[in-house]
């Protein structure tokens, strides 16, 4: 066996130990990463015992698949990943009550505690929110808080500059904020730093490493029974998710408007008395506690589920479909095919859709071949039953979790529906492109083609886009080939940008509206938008620049070449003149063509008028003839000299 090189990667670790059998490459692994992964295990489980089988569960696994993660990225961001659903799963087993009473925090209003007490709250959610980013925002993070490598040595290492990975980073922190905000928690990026810094200092306890380098290493011969399903399913991109993670971790299909069924578990409680009456009475309380029956049905065993069914299909009210949905996913957890049966009695009318829904999806994320081919087998077919939002919200929701899957599966749909190949394409691309933008734009320009079906697909996926990610959606935009597609697209984003803007008059200078606004004009002048993009797209444009800096939307009409265009967007410029100060955007009415004589022109001039009558009259009486000066006469008349 040849000796290890100096400074080996840890893919030339692990490809060693997987060629080779080589221990001491992977007991380097083991070394490296043991503090990473007993430091996730620790904060999500509290309890050191758990952590340390949670850390040796992970390492089992990494030995195990040493062969098939050879092209991974970033190993410590997978052992990052394996860690925190290795962590779930023994927390469920451990603390199932708890885990689902603290996961619903969403509703809260934003805390202000003190530094200590928020990153007491933050701790908990640290790395379920992590494993949330996108791979390379995860990556960047634990390259730099966890590895401590400097910028400028993860730049020699990937040939990324280091100024782009020091921002890769810093918009790694502030998503990070962004999702504990919609958990009521409120972190500045300074405080999620110096969190991250501390909380991957963490050591492991003496010994730990070396214990279970030698126990992962005598594992990978036998069997482990006792490694979980996550992470036996986990491979290079993708997570084969069971039914129970689904409903548990995804914010799940919202097609007909489903809730967060954070509560379900394949491990739920042993089935305790039910009591239909009680339920019954329940379910006819104003106001209707949706979330705690939604969480007692997923605690019922079959007959019970059954009877629940029944109780909710004698009641018939709307209030309670979304109950009806979530107990036959609990029968579709259960017995699938028992369960889908039921759920597609039509006499059970507009429930049913809840019912398929619950039911099939369910088993869908459970085994995915056995319920297509059981609805083949049987003759089921949905989309003629008015049931396509079956599958839209499965596509959406796994998009969600592994675009590349939610395609396969896209494409498995569209062979059995070619007519609907562009609404389930649509559905799959648009939640991909919101959870990795990267991947799916990529995915967009390369593999759709070049016709009709691309561009409109790529302008719904990107509209969609715009709102969470707009210098992404600017990117995919412009794949777009079709002059009244691209037109489309751009009016969309500009008028959500524009209508923002408007709700909120006074936006600060690093609100997330503000620094959309600031990428538009940065794109705009890069890609020579003001020649390129069409009439009604550069008028939007100028008021939306406007809106949030005047004397950056003057400065963009200087780059734009043809008169026409650049009296548009000059036009667009003026529509918001400054009250206080229209002079601030005087250049951009002396930009526009003598023959031109848009409707911001007429605005600004009102304004003015009202603000400096005499500056405003010399500037017209001053105007070359044209229809600029007839327009601007009719507003400010002029005396003939």
């Amino acid at each position: 066996m040849n000796s290890l090189p100096p400074n080996p990667s840890d893919q030339t670790l692990l490809a060693r130990y997987a060629r080779e059998a080589d221990e001491q490459a992977f007991n380097i692994l083991v070394e490296k990463y043991t503090p990473l992964v007993f430091g996730v295990a620790l904060r999500r489980t509290g309890q050191q015992p758990l952590a340390e089988e949670v850390s040796q569960n992970v390492f089992v696994a990494l030995a195990q698949k040493a062969a098939s993660l050879g092209s991974q990225r970033s190993i410590g961001a997978w052992l990052h990943r394996a860690a925190t659903l290795e962590s779930l799963r023994a927390l469920r087993k451990d603390r199932n009550q708890k885990r689902h009473i603290a996961m619903i925090r969403d509703r809260q209003e934003p805390l202000m505690p003190t530094d200590d007490e928020l990153w007491h709250d933050v701790r908990p959610l640290l790395d379920e929110l992590l494993d949330r980013l996108a791979a390379r925002d995860r990556d960047i993070l634990i390259k730099h808080f966890f590895e401590g490598l400097q910028f400028p040595e993860i730049a020699r290492n990937t040939g990324v500059p280091a100024a782009t990975l020091q921002k890769r980073s810093m918009r790694a922190l502030k998503k990070l904020g962004d999702l504990l905000k919609r958990k009521g928690i409120v972190a500045p990026a300074a405080l999620l730093a110096a969190g991250l810094a501390s909380e991957f200092a963490i050591t492991a306890p003496a010994g730990l490493a070396a214990k279970i380098a030698a126990s992962a290493v005598s594992s990978t011969a036998t069997a482990t029974s006792t490694i979980s399903s996550f992470l036996t399913t986990m491979t290079t991109q993708k997570i084969v998710f069971s039914a129970t993670a689904f409903l548990l971790a995804a914010a799940v299909p919202v097609g007909i408007g489903w809730a967060p069924l954070q509560f379900a578990s394949a491990t739920a409680p042993q089935a305790s008395p039910f009591d239909p009456d009680a339920f019954r009475k329940a379910l006819t309380t104003e106001p209707l506690d949706t979330r705690s029956l939604q969480r007692l049905v997923f605690t019922l065993d079959i007959a019970q589920v059954r009877t629940a069914i029944g109780v909710l299909d004698d009641l018939a009210d709307e209030r309670t479909y979304t109950i009806t949905r979530a107990a036959f996913a609990r029968w579709g957890e259960l017995a699938p095919e028992d369960a889908i049966v039921q759920a597609i009695d039509p006499s059970r009318g507009n429930a049913a859709l809840y019912a398929v829904n619950g039911a099939w999806i369910t088993w869908a994320f459970a085994d995915w071949q056995a319920a297509c081919e059981w609805a083949k087998r049987n003759k089921i077919d949905f989309l003629d039953e008015g049931y396509f939002y079956v599958f839209q919200d499965y596509l959406e929701v796994m998009a969600g979790i592994d675009g590349a899957t939610a395609l396969a599966h896209t494409f498995e749909l569209q062979r059995d529906h070619p007519e609907l190949r562009s609404r389930l394409l649509y559905a799959a691309l648009k939640t991909w492109a919101k959870h990795e933008p990267g991947p799916a734009i990529a995915w967009m320009r390369d593999q759709l083609g070049n016709n009709e079906e691309r561009d409109g697909l790529i302008c719904s996926a990107m509209q969609a886009l715009a709102p969470f990610d707009l210098q992404s959606a600017m990117e995919g935009g412009s794949l777009i080939h079709d002059n009244e597609v691209a037109r489309f697209f751009w009016d969309t984003v500009l008028q959500n940008l524009e209508q923002r803007h408007r709700r909120d008059e006074r936006p600060q200078t690093d609100s997330p509206l503000a620094k959309s606004i600031r990428n538009l004009a940065d794109y705009f002048e890069q890609m020579d938008a003001g020649d390129t993009w069409q009439d009604s797209n550069l008028e939007l444009a100028g008021r939306v620049v406007s809106l949030h800096s005047p004397s950056r939307a003057v400065e963009l009409t200087r780059g734009i070449d043809d008169p026409l265009k650049q009296s548009l967007f000059c036009s667009g410029i003026l529509s918001n003149t400054p009250k206080d100060d229209p002079t601030l955007v005087i250049d951009a009415a002396n930009a526009i063509a003598l023959d031109s004589a848009p409707n911001g022109l007429g605005r600004f001039l009102i304004d003015w008028k009202e603000h400096d009558l005499q500056a405003a009259t010399k500037w017209v009486a001053e105007l070359p003839p044209g229809k600029k000066r007839d327009l601007a006469v009719l507003l400010i008349p002029v005396t003939a000299e």
